[in-house]
């Protein structure tokens, strides 16, 4: 289905969709403006080993041997109007993608460079294999490079980038072609800029885009001078999937009368969550009922490196019966909306995804005060 509408287009650029904060608001807000009739061409570094579900992406990942006869590994031969490229993944294996290109209203014509309203969102891989850079002044020219030569290509009407050193290459190399660029920070900001060297080069960069968007009044006025005036507190957008189910008045439906009490939580397993904090509270409730209590239920979902800390943390609170690992998962809106509460435990955050989606949904939520995190924006 080709849409009509603003003709306008617009490149967002980031590492990945692999499953974090970022990457869900950055899909959620491609497949928004598509819908408005808006061209959208996501360009990414790398094509992760897990990534968010974008409906109306025009690539897929080719299993090796795909379509293989008796077992030779073998690519499929495009078919028309679609071509085959290779994707880095975090690691450099080179990936196997299958690619439609646009397919533009009026004319009928295809192909990326043309222009136009397409027929789904594009993806663009920037990566470049560290073995084809040589050292690291030659390996940052060659990225500047492909970065240019992708703004050159594809004729973004504005850029919108995510996170971190992606900030400081949008800016870079969309200066040339005179492309406004939209910088978003996305985490805390002294976490996201942690460093001395990081902090300066966003005081000098930061000036030159069209905007600076944050996600709490905090994070903005913790920029200062020019950057903090061209800061704009933008709130997340939420989900269809979560805004229907609460308009069904599914949730509380599915909850039922169950014996277990449903704790949950998402997000990744990583030290910033403070997955501990929540594991000593239930384990804590749990020590001090009297029998009053039902039958509790901690259900963690996402993945990350401290999950086996996690795991042990919870058996040496006498509690691994009572939570439950259910690592990265799809559908969090169903799962989601099973639960009883929902709890947020991290040190920081920039606008926790996950608890304006469980508010959708009309869960009791607890959460931590946590630094940069706006949490005042939600009372």
């Amino acid at each position: 289905m080709v849409r009509q509408g603003s003709g306008k287009h617009v490149a967002m650029y980031i590492g990945s969709l692999c499953m974090g904060g970022a990457e869900h608001v950055m899909v959620n807000l491609a497949e928004a403006l598509f819908a408005r009739g808006w061209r959208v061409t996501l360009v990414t570094t790398y094509l992760a080993e897990e990534e968010y579900e974008v409906p109306h992406g025009l690539w897929r990942r080719i299993v090796a041997g795909e379509a293989a006869e008796e077992g030779a590994a073998v690519l499929p031969d495009p078919e028309e109007g679609k071509s085959i490229v290779y994707a880095l993944t975090p690691s450099e294996k080179r990936v196997p993608v299958e690619q439609v290109s646009w397919r533009l209203s009026g004319e009928g014509e295809t192909g990326m460079e043309a222009g136009g309203q397409g027929n789904g969102i594009a993806r663009v891989f920037s990566g470049i294999a560290s073995g084809e850079t040589g050292g690291r002044l030659s390996a940052f020219r060659h990225r500047v490079k492909r970065l240019e030569k992708i703004w050159k290509d594809i004729k973004p009407d504005v850029i919108l980038s995510f996170i971190g050193k992606n900030n400081f290459m949008a800016l870079l190399t969309a200066g040339r072609f005179r492309i406004p660029v939209v910088v978003s920070v996305r985490a805390t900001p002294v976490v996201e800029y942690p460093t001395a060297g990081m902090r300066l080069t966003a005081r000098f960069l930061f000036p030159k885009a069209a905007a600076v968007a944050v996600q709490s009044r905090a994070a903005g006025e913790w920029f200062s001078g020019a950057v903090s005036r061209k800061a704009v507190v933008v709130p997340n957008a939420v989900s269809a999937e979560f805004l229907s189910r609460r308009a069904g008045g599914q949730n509380a439906a599915e909850r039922g009368d169950r014996s277990e009490r449903i704790i949950a939580a998402v997000g990744r397993l990583d030290e910033n969550k403070n997955y501990r904090l929540l594991l000593e509270a239930v384990a804590g409730l749990l020590r001090e009922d009297r029998g009053t209590l039902p039958p509790i239920r901690v259900i963690l979902y996402g993945e990350g490196s401290e999950r086996q800390n996690l795991e042990k943390e919870a058996a040496a609170l006498g509690i691994a019966d009572r939570v439950t690992f259910m690592g990265q998962v799809q559908g969090v809106a169903d799962r989601l909306s099973r639960a009883d509460i929902y709890c947020l435990t991290s040190d920081r955050e920039g606008m926790p995804n996950t608890l304006i989606e469980a508010m959708c949904l009309e869960l009791p939520c607890i959460t931590t005060d946590c630094v940069y995190g706006g949490m005042e924006q939600f009372v």
